[in-house]
């Protein structure tokens, strides 16, 4: 069974066994790969790589969510990012990609930023302020794009299984690359949005798996 999910052009669908995989570091020896790869849909964000981790991560992508540095194709390893190279979604073939940001910009250069054998999707950044309201939060900062397709499957009905999301106050990290310390906190409120995401595994409308266990 799949629904279709809200604030999304065009119409996309997802399963309702759906993963949704974060990049943190503490996927790394936890040996998930095979269990992420059973659900039907799977969704990585940004830059994030199965090669070389997938008995840790899987293997499988069917939805890959970025943010509009990743879609405009920046080299974000002169940030700190090691794992993120210039031209990366240029570079990427067959995939489903979602951009979300609330630039247009670089989503209205998509056909110079993606190849044409990717499938393209658009988030309404318009409708921000609902996905908000639905976590709960009002702070002005933008909202991290896994923290927004969380927010998207719950309003479309859809319960998915979360890993790979760094939920304390540690040092942030990723499972296939080094990247800098506190640099989204800049843009984002981390805090928060973990509030929110807690809040939503305790009710019992995410499920989250411990990469920890």
């Amino acid at each position: 069974m799949s629904n279709k999910l809200l604030f999304i052009k065009p119409d996309l669908n997802l399963n309702e066994k759906l993963s949704i995989v974060g990049s943190s570091g503490s996927l790394n020896g936890s040996k998930l790969g095979s269990k992420i790869d059973m659900s039907v849909d799977v969704i990585r964000f940004n830059t994030a790589t199965t090669k070389d981790f997938e008995e840790d991560v899987g293997s499988k992508t069917t939805y890959r969510a970025v943010n509009n540095v990743v879609f405009d194709n920046n080299d974000l390893t002169k940030k700190g990012y090691t794992g993120s190279k210039k031209n990366f979604i240029k570079k990427l073939r067959n995939n489903k990609i979602i951009y979300i940001g609330p630039d247009q910009s670089p989503w209205a250069n998509r056909n110079k930023n993606s190849h044409k054998s990717n499938e393209l999707f658009l988030f309404d950044y318009d409708k921000i302020h609902l996905i908000k309201k639905y976590l709960n939060c009002s702070f002005p900062q933008n909202l991290q794009i896994g923290t927004i397709i969380i927010a998207i499957c719950l309003m479309s009905d859809i319960t998915p299984t979360i890993y790979g999301f760094d939920l304390s106050e540690k040092k942030r990290t990723h499972y296939y690359e080094n990247r800098p310390s506190g640099f989204d906190r800049i843009n984002h409120n981390v805090s928060e949005e973990n509030i929110a995401i807690k809040k939503l595994i305790e009710s019992g409308k995410v499920k989250y798996v411990d990469s920890q266990l």
